[in-house]
């Protein structure tokens, strides 16, 4: 598959320096409130944030560097196509509460996910891999659906 090359886009992010850059990129991993990984075009997991582990039931040992298959199994089926779809388009995917099944923790049942997939680049505009931003979101899907038939029985 050819590598899509980055849109032209305008952000209020300058020239920071690397050690900023690095201080900025470790302090929303560590400080954001939603699960963050960031998987390369190999769909290897190369970062992942606390959140993120504990969202998947994992230590973040075994999480980071290994394969997205590895630590979620059942992900290629099931959110796959939508990786291929934001490399193919360079266009982000927004996803509001998306149903996942763990395959490997049937008691968790069918979960829902708000997440959002961004492309990254490298600066010479290549493809370099995916960010993933989620939130399960699973009770306020029930609770909505508990509101939604109580109205119908009044």
């Amino acid at each position: 598959m050819a590598s899509i090359q980055r849109p032209a886009r305008e952000t209020g992010i300058r020239h920071l320096g690397p050690g900023i850059e690095f201080n900025l990129i470790s302090a929303i991993f560590e400080f954001l409130p939603d699960g963050l990984a960031f998987i390369d075009p190999n769909l290897v997991i190369r970062a992942a944030n606390k959140v993120f582990a504990q969202q998947v039931r994992r230590p973040l040992a075994s999480t980071v560097d290994h394969p997205v298959e590895e630590v979620i199994p059942g992900w290629t089926e099931q959110i796959g196509p939508i990786y291929r779809q934001v490399q193919e388009t360079g266009r982000p995917f927004q996803g509001d509460a998306e149903p996942f099944v763990f395959r490997e923790q049937p008691e968790r049942g069918v979960t829902y996910w708000e997440c959002t997939v961004f492309p990254v680049y490298e600066p010479d505009g290549g493809f370099e891999g995916h960010l993933l931003v989620h939130r399960e979101v699973t009770e306020r899907v029930r609770g909505d659906r508990e509101c939604d038939d109580l109205r119908a029985e009044a």
